[in-house]
């Protein structure tokens, strides 16, 4: 989908809350999948053998974060003493969610935190690893707005493209630029080092 002024409100929006939840829903679901099969192909429920933690997630019992009055067990509890400057993050449901599917529990949890970071500052000075944080070259920018499609009427020459390293063995890439204006941050990208190297081949 081509990126532009007007279509970016398509973009799932909100709150980090919000994206964060969604995230969380849509990795446990696939992870049931994944366990269903194993389960099928060992004749043999393998949930009884796994941690309650684990149980729990698999079962479903993830709920959605109600911001006013956070159940005491909520994974985003942590989360709400510290709201920074509250930017919203949106994001390409389609792409993102579908790329976080895929990942471990522990970058699953690590996307989180980045989420719950970049709204309280965009810039992603305050993530776990700073110095990962990279910021594209004018020649770099071009071809991003290339790849994302942004449409030759979006205003995207003044606005900053940051990437961060990330994910097990820093093999992830997360992309993002900020909207100051309408204090958002737009995720444009999340997924492996070698589909993003495809940009500059």
């Amino acid at each position: 989908m081509s990126i532009s002024d007007e279509n970016v409100e398509l973009f799932t929006s909100g709150s980090f809350q919000e994206l964060a939840t969604l995230i969380e829903k849509e990795w446990w679901e696939e992870k049931r999948k994944q366990l269903q099969n194993l389960s099928d192909g060992f004749d043999t429920d393998l949930i009884e053998f796994l941690p309650h933690d684990l149980q729990q997630g698999l079962l479903g019992s993830t709920q959605e974060f109600d911001e006013e009055n956070p159940s005491e067990d909520s994974f985003l509890l942590t989360f709400k003493r510290e709201k920074g400057k509250s930017y919203s993050v949106v994001s390409n449901n389609n792409e993102i969610i579908k790329a976080t599917k895929k990942i471990t529990k522990k970058e699953k949890e690590e996307t989180i935190h980045i989420l719950h970071s970049l709204s309280a500052e965009p810039t992603g000075s305050t993530f776990e690893r700073p110095h990962n944080v990279k910021v594209f070259s004018k020649s770099g920018k071009s071809e991003l707005k290339k790849y994302f499609g942004f449409s030759t009427s979006t205003n995207v020459d003044n606005k900053v493209f940051y990437q961060y390293l990330c994910g097990q063995s820093l093999r992830k890439r997360l992309i993002w630029m900020i909207q100051d204006e309408v204090k958002k941050v737009v995720l444009l990208y999340y997924g492996s080092r070698d589909k993003l190297n495809k940009v500059w081949n």
